[in-house]
């Protein structure tokens, strides 16, 4: 014997739904309906209304994407000159504020490699300003909270 499904003669291809089965129910006629089913009609509502609950979302974002567009377009104009106005006042006050910006680095400078170093030899002062850190977060927040 072999496992393989032997082909039934005068074998019917698989029965739709709508084919009767001889253990199915028999179908009503198309005006009667049972208590408590939905009618075609009325699932067709439901099944028209699903589709169109997406559409207003996608409508909803091409407005969205219109109105953005639009808003743009109008103030393309006002958002260049504005640029244009004020890229005198930009420039000038980077030019103002490279001197001190410059002169506060190179102070800074040499106490940040020394505080660097301090804390590459010693490591454990780290961890004990993490630890003041967060008693001090600690004591904050506890005051908050009453």
């Amino acid at each position: 014997m072999t496992d393989e499904p032997q082909p039934q003669p005068d074998a019917e291809p698989a029965a739709s739904p709508d084919a009767e089965s001889p253990d199915a129910e028999p179908a009503e006629p198309p005006g009667a309906e049972s208590p408590g089913a939905e009618s075609p009609a009325a699932e067709s509502p439901e099944a028209a209304s699903a589709p169109s609950e997406a559409e207003p979302s996608t409508s909803r974002r091409d407005k969205a994407a219109a109105l953005v567009g639009q808003a743009r377009e109008k103030a393309a104009p006002h958002v260049s000159r504005a640029r244009e106005a004020a890229a005198p006042h930009v420039s000038r006050a980077r030019e103002a504020a490279a001197g001190p910006v410059g002169q506060a680095r190179e102070k800074a400078t040499p106490h940040v490699e020394k505080a660097t170093s301090l804390l590459d030899e010693h490591p454990e002062i780290l961890v004990g300003a993490a630890v003041v850190g967060g008693v001090v977060l600690a004591l904050t927040l506890k005051r908050l909270v009453r």
